[in-house]
């Protein structure tokens, strides 16, 4: 008897031992982990990242590597969300936002907790956020996702001191942006605007839309919905939401200082189709690899009624795949990438860091958005961090039909917005 219990007990243990016919070692032998990624526009620091995983072999020797693959960023979530749910081909980790990826859809595998504390330690509190859903920490927040926090007023200076304005002048509130803006656009012989004197996000990815009309809705007071996010009624269409509607409008089709036509701010910014542009701070890389002679200086977003400070809508982080065969692994690998952004490994992307210790470092003290960083750092949190929630998306989607029918003259910014309250209201009692 006691014979057959210990045959019985080797078996067990053989057996789990083994998956589908193949021994543990067997099936973890030469494996290459995958991470997913929505971010393109920083193939360096994408290949910092592939060539960081064969540092993962001193830990797991059957490990050969990470394979960092770059999904094409209209109609990322449409491929993330088919391959998760079908659990077929999905990746081991991936670059998204925790209140898609954990909030409306359960693919995110909670934290380590040593990672966790890590990550309270050493964080500025810009980032502290981008990571967590419902009191949870699902995200290890990169490089990226500093530099994708909050935005900033980029000026190019070449084309002030053309217009014979003072290169180290910028404007403080938003009726000086306007001034700015008159001095700084230009419009061929038919009126059409060819150099717009501020360039605003008006297609692409509806979230991008929204994100980068909240400054002016914020700074004029007005909200998407109410703190609670139990109702947008009186909030995403309240008289301060309307006139902040207007006023960027107005920007295009009463001042004609901003067009429909030029393209993405941050690429019209480049090319020299746009004195001034809001945008994040991972644009300082971009502009060094992609329009190194451009001659710039960054700004604190300018202020109406309130300052906004650090907040977004796009909470980037990576996470790890709830039903991958790799979360020890893939878990350890996040581990090295956060390591190596303290020794300030990760900036040659072109982000600030989002690490404390790297605040003060020599290469942050000499990127032209060092004083703007601060000043906003120091400003109370912008109100984006607020709206983060399971149907974010779709609010955003739905603010971002308000702005074009708005801008494109389809409906006045009051119907725009007084529909767009009904529907988001729909929505958040669901």
């Amino acid at each position: 008897m006691k014979r057959m219990k210990t045959v019985l007990i080797l078996g067990l243990v053989m057996g789990m031992l083994f998956v589908n016919g193949q021994s543990l070692f067997a099936a973890k032998k030469n494996i290459e982990l995958t991470y997913w990624t929505s971010m393109g526009q920083h193939p360096k620091f994408n290949k910092w990242m592939e060539d960081l995983g064969k540092e993962l072999t001193k830990t797991y020797p059957y490990v050969k590597g990470v394979k960092i693959i770059a999904v094409p960023y209209e109609g990322y979530e449409a491929k993330y969300l088919s391959a998760m749910e079908g659990k077929v081909g999905a990746p081991d980790m991936f670059n998204g936002m925790v209140y898609d990826w954990a909030g409306a859809h359960d693919f995110c595998d909670s934290m380590p907790e040593y990672l966790v504390k890590n990550i309270e330690e050493h964080t500025v509190p810009a980032v502290r956020k981008l990571g967590v859903w419902d009191g949870k920490m699902y995200g290890v927040p990169g490089s990226t996702a500093t530099g994708s926090s909050f935005m900033m007023l980029y000026i190019n200076t070449d084309m002030l001191e053309e217009a014979g304005m003072d290169p180290n002048n910028y404007p403080e509130t938003i009726d000086e942006l306007l001034d700015f803006a008159k001095k700084l656009t230009k419009r061929d012989a038919s009126g059409k605007v060819v150099r717009a004197g501020y360039a605003i996000r008006y297609s692409g990815n509806p979230t991008g839309i929204t994100e980068k009309f909240l400054p002016f809705l914020h700074t004029f007071g007005g909200r998407m919905m109410s703190p609670d996010r139990k109702r947008a009624s009186g909030y995403i269409n309240s008289s301060e939401s309307v006139e902040a509607l207007q006023f960027f409008t107005d920007l295009v089709n009463k001042y004609r200082v901003s067009s429909l036509e030029i393209g993405s701010p941050a690429a019209s910014f480049g090319h020299k189709l746009a004195a001034m542009i809001f945008r994040e701070g991972w644009v300082v890389g971009w502009l060094r690899d992609n329009a190194p002679n451009l001659r710039y200086k960054i700004y604190p977003l300018p202020t109406y009624r309130e300052k906004v400070g650090v907040g977004a809508l796009f909470t980037w982080t990576d996470l790890v795949y709830k039903y991958g065969p790799n979360k020890e692994e893939s878990w350890k690998y996040l581990e090295l990438v956060w390591n190596n952004c303290l020794g300030g490994v990760i900036i040659d992307g072109g982000a600030p860091p989002p690490w404390k210790e790297d605040l003060n470092c020599s290469y942050m003290i000499n990127r032209p958005d060092r004083e703007a960083t601060t000043e906003m750092m120091s400003r109370a949190s912008s109100p984006n961090y607020g709206y983060i929630g399971a149907h974010l998306t779709e609010v955003a989607s739905i603010m971002a039909d308000a702005i074009g029918d708005s801008l494109y003259l389809k409906k006045t910014p009051k119907t725009a917005l007084d529909e767009a309250a009904v529907k988001v209201d729909a929505l958040l009692m669901e």
